[in-house]
C-alpha cells in the first residue's frame, strides 16, 4: 500500500500528457475550424512536456529502465559484474546530485529575477523547476532501488 502511494510518476505523467493532448487538440480545432490561433497553448504544452520528461525519468529510474552499457559490463567476470553495476549507479547518483545542486541554484536565480514567460505571463522558474524536482526524484529512486531494494534491482 505504501509502495503504491510512492509510485506517482506514471500517474502524473499520464495526467500531464492528457492535458497536453487536450490543449493541442483545442489549438488545432480553433485554428482549422474558427481560424483563431490561441498563442498560450503551444507554450503551456511545451512546459508540460518538460515536466513529463523529468518526472518520467524518475519513474524510469525507479524501474531500472535507463540505458546502461551492457557490453562494458559483460567484459567483467560474473563475480565482478554486480560491483561494476553498483559503481556505475554510484557515479550516476553523484551526477544527479550535482545536477540537482546546479539546477536548483539556477531555478532560484530565475525566481529571484522575476523573469516571466512571453505568453502565459508566469515565472520562468516554474517551468525550470522541473529540473531540480526531477533530479531530486531520480536521486530518491536510485537510493530506493540500489540501497533499499525497492523496485526492480540492477542485473546481477
Amino acid at each position: 500500500m505504501i509502495k503504491r502511494k510512492l509510485d506517482f510518476e506514471g500517474t502524473l505523467c499520464a495526467l500531464f500528457l492528457l492535458i497536453m493532448l487536450a490543449i493541442i487538440s483545442l489549438q488545432i480545432i480553433t485554428r482549422v475550424v474558427f481560424s483563431i490561433s490561441n498563442t498560450w497553448s503551444e507554450e503551456l504544452a511545451r512546459y508540460l512536456f518538460i515536466w513529463v520528461i523529468f518526472i518520467g525519468a524518475a519513474g524510469a529510474a525507479r524501474e531500472g529502465g535507463h540505458i546502461s552499457v551492457e557490453f562494458f559490463i559483460s567484459l567483467f567476470p560474473d563475480k565482478a559484474k554486480k560491483y561494476v553495476m553498483k559503481i556505475g549507479n554510484a557515479i550516476w547518483l553523484l551526477f544527479c546530485v550535482v545536477m540537482f545542486y546546479f539546477s536548483s541554484r539556477y531555478t532560484i536565480n530565475l525566481y529571484l529575477s522575476d523573469q516571466i514567460s512571453q505568453v502565459l505571463n508566469i515565472r520562468m522558474a516554474y517551468a525550470y523547476a522541473a529540473l531540480p524536482i526531477g533530479f531530486f526524484l531520480i536521486i530518491i529512486r536510485i537510493i530506493q532501488r540500489e540501497f533499499l531494494n525497492y523496485g526492480r534491482t540492477t542485473q546481477q
